[in-house]
């Protein structure tokens, strides 16, 4: 699926059941697919690395999905503190791989300490 774009990607939510997506190097989605996937139900895993059209607006998103446990960031620079600060109040994430280059700040880092116990990578 490395080649997939939003239309193919966001396909996948129409599988209800889905509860781990894999959508790492998939460097042609955008926000409009973590959009549509923060619909599913039982999502627990979602990877987005090198996914490098991810904005803060993904994690806005998927801020509402109360399932999610682990959530996989790895150079998806565009995130900044705005998106760490919507995905700190998820109360089942447990597992955050964060991007290296990205424009978080000690805010953000704070946002996440104040969250539940979390393994940041």
């Amino acid at each position: 699926m490395r080649e997939s774009n939003d239309a193919s990607a966001a396909r996948l939510a129409n599988i209800r059941s889905l509860e781990e997506i894999d959508l790492g190097g998939c460097n042609l989605i955008t926000d409009a697919t973590t959009k549509a996937l923060s619909m599913l139900p039982s999502l627990r895993v979602l990877s987005l690395g090198f996914c490098y059209q991810i904005t803060d607006v993904s994690l806005e998103a998927l801020s509402r999905t109360a399932t999610l446990e682990k959530l996989l960031l790895w150079s998806c620079e565009a995130i900044s503190d705005k998106g760490i600060k919507a995905i700190a109040t998820l109360p089942n994430l447990s597992w955050l791989e964060l991007p290296e280059f990205a424009d978080i700040s000690d805010d953000g880092v704070v946002a996440l300490a104040r969250a539940a116990p979390l393994s940041l990578f």
